[in-house]
């Protein structure tokens, strides 16, 4: 009875942080006891830097949006479908306002944590009614929102919203380009297990990425023998266009810069508003004995069920 009892106490008392976080010289900072995600976007290109518990690290940076004709008909990004004159679009001409955090607490403790950047002045821009929000969020516990599958507490996702795309034609497509560097160590894999050689230079000759099927949530890995995490894209995104809400088909193509960067190119199908979901995450966790929160209440309260219920027995028999 006393090894039950001790047991169920040392579930309860797994560490866990909970959710931190800090907004510093233009910079967001997201601590739990897995990760810690800084994004910094206002005046710079929008980065998100990524570390595990364990030090893994990893850069993704927003680069541009550029819409495309695709001659070849699979969906996916190639530089040899960029025409002349068509928009292209870099982030880093678009100025950015943090919105503030705003947290979902339970008993005084934060379960999620939300935020945003939202662009503002437009410098040089093609379409002066662009307007791109990235809001991001992070959860205690699991999470599942259509149909993508989200860790508690060691994924980081962030939405995109972009609207006011003025199109060329009415038959072309957008890519958003995301650049993913690694730290020194790690190598980049893509959801087929294939490993992405970032030591040589691609630039230019982007290959489309095969999704696995049936699968919502594709992902890239980053890992070496011993640690790992992801960059994580759904395989369709919202549309709306002409009032009419839809799903269209996302698909990536990938090339490398050969200093051990590589360049993602998501691609989507014409909108006039256009929600998309990305995230970052780690399959590794910095309490490998502890019990997830989730199960914690199915052992801990039959444990605690048990132990009450032989303490009753045996007081009725004295």
């Amino acid at each position: 009875m006393i090894t039950l009892m001790l047991i169920s106490m040392s579930v309860n008392a797994a560490p866990d942080i909970g959710i931190e976080y800090e907004y510093t010289n233009g910079i967001a900072t997201i601590t739990t006891a897995n990760i810690t995600v800084s994004v910094n976007a206002p005046g710079n290109v929008p980065t998100l830097h990524f570390k595990t518990e364990s030090g893994l690290e990893y850069n993704v940076m927003f680069k541009q949006l550029l819409e495309y004709e695709d001659l070849n008909e699979d969906g996916a990004f190639q530089y040899n479908e960029t025409i002349e004159g068509f928009p292209m679009v870099s982030l880093t001409s678009l100025q950015w306002l943090f919105s503030g955090f705003v947290t979902d607490e339970v008993d005084g403790e934060i379960q999620a944590i939300h935020f945003n950047f939202t662009s503002d002045e437009i410098v040089g821009m093609i379409s002066p009614d662009l307007e791109v929000n990235i809001a991001m969020h992070l959860y205690l516990e699991d999470q599942i929102i259509d149909g993508y599958e989200l860790l508690g507490g060691a994924e980081f996702k962030f939405d995109l919203f972009i609207s006011g795309w003025d199109w060329a034609n009415n038959d072309t497509l957008l890519a958003l380009r995301f650049d993913i560097t690694p730290g020194e160590g790690y190598e980049i894999k893509n959801q087929n297990n294939q490993t992405v050689d970032t030591t040589i230079n691609t630039t230019n000759e982007e290959e489309k990425v095969t999704p696995l099927a049936d699968l919502i949530k594709q992902r890239f890995s980053i890992e070496n023998d011993e640690n790992g995490a992801f960059f994580g894209y759904a395989n369709q995104s919202k549309i709306m266009k002409e009032e009419q809400l839809s799903y269209g088909s996302v698909n990536a193509s990938v090339s490398t810069t050969g200093d051990g960067s590589m360049q993602l190119f998501l691609s989507f199908e014409q909108f006039d508003e256009l929600h998309y979901d990305p995230s970052l995450g780690t399959d590794d966790s910095s309490d490998s004995d502890s019990v997830p929160i989730s199960w914690v209440t199915f052992i801990t309260l039959p444990l605690v069920a048990a132990v009450a219920l032989l303490i009753s027995k045996q007081s009725k028999k004295k």
